[in-house]
């Protein structure tokens, strides 16, 4: 049967309770290198000071590629993208010295306000941007968005550009975006793997499970989220079970991809052992019959599904 609305909150508590006092924990992933938000990000606001000389300070930030935009005093670029402040000031102070007989040179970041944000959509409750301005791992995100939705397949994909965050002990950042996948179910169970740091600019999807449809008559007609392996039987006890007018014997599957002929079965011998209950895959659709009803010959499949594209247009929550 379709599960109670409030065994659905009961449940949607208990992980976020778990969520929470999982998160306490601080645990790390094995030979993960921790991010560092002290370093210089795209989007910081760079101050230069040289000691003793007003004429030559220099206040902005980076450009696109990385460099330090538009520090006149430069003969060459320099590439300051995930360096620390100190490592900038010794690196400014090598440059300098040509111009400058032993320049003291200070280097602080001044605003760190316009780093990208990290964003949290797909199959959660509140889904938003987010602001970080100290270490957050994935769960802590997870609580703040409310918890996961009724939708999630138990699977989240987080995709980190190149550049826009920075690993501790690294000083120059250039590597290409990576994916990293993550199981709600290893997360839950404190698994260190499970839970890795979130960095500025990562976007983070919790995966909505793929739908499987059943008209006819059930319950609940409509549409059913698939998680893990569904067959014949559990789509029809997710949709409520059958309604008396249901011609048990004579239910047919139309298989995604497949030719309009459906495959029939009889729930009855299913249910008695005496045949295989069918697997069900995403997009299938399941017509239950129903008596004094004349039934259609084609599919009722829907083969162009609406794409929604999710906004960014979403709330942002700051994390300091």
């Amino acid at each position: 049967m379709r599960p109670n609305p409030i065994i659905q909150n009961a449940i949607a508590i208990l992980v976020l309770a778990t969520l929470s006092v999982s998160a306490q924990s601080g645990s790390r992933p094995v030979n993960e290198r921790s991010l560092d938000y002290s370093r210089i990000h795209f989007g910081d606001r760079i101050e230069v000071d040289i000691v003793g000389s007003l004429q030559d300070d220099w206040s902005g930030s980076l450009g696109p590629e990385g460099f330090l935009s538009g520090y006149q005093l430069l003969d060459e670029p320099l590439y300051a993208l995930c360096m620390t402040t100190d490592e900038l000031s010794a690196a400014l102070t090598e440059r300098l010295s040509k111009l400058i007989k032993r320049p003291e040179v200070v280097v602080r970041i001044t605003d760190k306000t316009n780093r990208p944000p990290a964003v949290l959509t797909g199959a959660v409750r509140s889904p938003r941007k987010f602001q970080l301005r100290r270490p957050v791992r994935l769960q802590e995100i997870l609580i703040l968005a409310g918890g996961l939705g009724d939708k999630s397949s138990g699977s989240v994909q987080i995709y980190r550009p190149g550049g826009l965050s920075c690993a501790a002990g690294e000083a120059v950042n250039r590597a290409a975006g990576r994916f990293i996948d993550v199981e709600i179910a290893k997360l839950l169970a404190g698994s260190p793997e499970a839970n890795p740091e979130i960095g500025s600019g990562d976007l983070v999807t919790v995966l909505e499970a793929s739908p499987i449809f059943i008209v006819g008559g059930v319950a609940s007609p409509g549409q059913i989220s698939t998680r893990g392996d569904m067959t014949l039987s559990r789509v029809i006890d997710s949709a409520g079970g059958l309604l008396s007018s249901a011609e048990p014997t004579r239910i047919r599957v139309f298989k995604r991809g497949g030719s309009d002929a459906p495959v029939e079965y009889n729930l009855l011998r299913i249910r008695a052992g005496s045949d295989s209950d069918p697997r069900i895959d995403a997009f299938d659709v399941i017509d239950v019959p129903q008596k004094g009803r004349s039934r259609s010959f084609t599919s009722p499949y829907l083969r162009e599904l609406p794409q929604g594209t999710p906004s960014l247009e979403l709330p942002v929550t700051i994390i300091d």
